[in-house]
């Protein structure tokens, strides 16, 4: 698993080619699945992007390259960078998420809920979607202050305007206080678990007939599945 590799391959500095080979596999393959899938509209490919990454110089061209060799459109994109990394300094990260944003991509703050950021500085960042730490989703219901903090960062993120997202999220009664809270989308075990692509490739061609769309993940209920990111 990432968890296991991902901290070694940091100290190695290896974090920058991993991220870039993810990258353009990711987009290979979305582009190929758009490709298969007949007349769907599919849910875009979203790929994490790692401190190391976030803050090397030609990111944008980096990733503009990517999208010229696979053939994926640039809003079939959307590239995730941890609140933390963009706090570390917001006027470098407006401007690294403006060249990003530039290219037509979309942009997300993943693990929302653990940088300390504030109104002041989201509002400066050109970013479409914020997705709530898993840390956080897992305490939901449990009585704990959980409950309070997801309801004010839901609330923030759409007073901003954002799309709000969850991760981690793995029961149903999650699922459900997710919704009551007007979260928008989740990912997690409880919809899909990581499958290999083509597994991921079987699977819709055989649900996605002709002329019908590929939900997102949009809070569906458990009979329905739902899609990994």
């Amino acid at each position: 698993m990432p968890r296991d590799f991902l901290d070694l391959a940091e100290e190695m500095g290896l974090m920058t080619p991993i991220g870039q080979w993810v990258l353009a596999e990711a987009c290979s393959f979305a582009a190929r699945l758009r490709d298969g899938v007949r007349d769907s509209v599919l849910p875009g490919v979203a790929v994490n992007l790692s401190a190391r990454q976030f803050h090397q110089a030609f990111l944008a061209e980096g990733v503009a390259r990517v999208l010229q060799e696979s053939g994926l459109a640039a809003s079939s994109l959307v590239l995730e960078i941890a609140e933390s990394v963009v706090m570390e300094d917001v006027q470098a990260a407006a401007s690294g998420l403006q060249a990003l944003a530039d290219l037509g991509v979309r942009l997300t703050i993943d693990d929302f809920g653990t940088g300390f950021s504030s109104v002041a500085h989201l509002r400066r960042f050109p970013v479409h979607d914020v997705k709530i730490d898993e840390s956080l989703v897992a305490g939901l219901g449990s009585g704990l202050d959980e409950d309070v903090i997801v309801a004010a960062m839901v609330g923030l993120a759409s007073a901003l305007d954002y799309t709000v997202g969850a991760e981690g999220v793995e029961r149903g009664d999650q699922v459900a206080r997710l919704k009551t809270l007007g979260c928008d989308v989740a990912q997690g075990a409880f919809f899909a678990a990581p499958a290999p692509p083509d597994d991921i490739y079987r699977s819709l061609s055989r649900v996605v007939p002709a002329g019908i769309a590929v939900p997102d993940a949009r809070m569906l209920p458990a009979a329905s599945g739902g899609q990994p990111d």
